[in-house]
């Protein structure tokens, strides 16, 4: 795994989005820091492609897709796509 990556979001791959994302869906005031690491995920997600994407990975019953539809799918490049999917 590359050093790059934000931890939250590694760690919010593997659970489930409720459980991920359970900061906007309690009843209580978030903190300042748990407010910063929610908006570096947004601000990930907030991008067309990026959300395409996300949105064919959702779609596809085994979870899967092979990386080499996804330019023709979200009508992109080879490498615009593997940049997004290295966000």
């Amino acid at each position: 795994m590359s050093e790059h990556y934000d931890t939250q979001i590694d760690y919010c791959q593997y659970m489930n989005s409720a459980d991920c994302c359970n900061v906007l869906t309690t009843n209580s005031v978030i903190s300042e820091a748990e407010a910063q690491a929610t908006a570096e995920v947004f601000k990930t997600l907030a991008d067309p492609v990026r959300l395409q994407i996300l949105s064919i990975l959702q779609a596809e019953a085994a979870g899967e897709v092979c990386a080499c539809d996804l330019p023709s799918a979200v009508d992109r490049s080879q490498g615009t796509v593997s940049h997004h999917l290295s966000k």
